[in-house]
């Protein structure tokens, strides 16, 4: 397992503990920043799972802040 995957794999155990947590907002926003990494890295599936599930809860929440910038990803997934 490279660099990349290692950091990755400690980063998804974050986000299932801020689940587990129940700490919400830090879950959208952890969704969010894991969605532009899997853009950047081209990993498109990835990517669209993380920022789906994550504009879901921004969503529920009223976080508009939080929504905008999703929108602004998805669009940017959307012309890969």
């Amino acid at each position: 397992m490279g660099e990349i995957e290692r950091g990755l794999a400690r980063i998804n155990e974050g986000l299932d503990s801020l689940k587990s947590l129940i700490l919400y907002s830090q879950t959208v926003e952890a969704h969010r920043i894991m969605g532009e990494i899997m853009l950047d890295l081209g990993r498109k599936d990835e990517a669209r799972q993380h920022l789906e599930e994550g504009q879901a809860m921004a969503d529920k929440s009223g976080m508009k802040g939080e929504l905008r910038m999703y929108r602004e990803l998805i669009n940017r997934l959307k012309e890969l």
